[in-house]
């Protein structure tokens, strides 16, 4: 039987909550032998008040 899904898509921002679900996603995804995808999230509004402060963390995070 092909099973209904061959990837998990899991958004990571590297908070707490993130890494519990990244843990997850990788005992499923070695359970099931699918392919894991992560996908880097970023609070804009974070980048906003760095940007405010003076806190950029690559000149990339400017803001126009």
């Amino acid at each position: 039987m092909i099973g209904l899904f061959h990837k998990i898509l899991v958004p990571v921002d590297f908070s707490p909550c993130s890494d519990a679900a990244f843990k997850t996603a990788v005992q499923l995804a070695r359970a099931s032998k699918l392919e894991l995808v992560m996908l880097h999230v970023i609070d804009t509004g974070t980048i906003a008040a760095f940007n405010r402060l003076g806190l950029l963390a690559v000149p990339s995070d400017a803001t126009v």
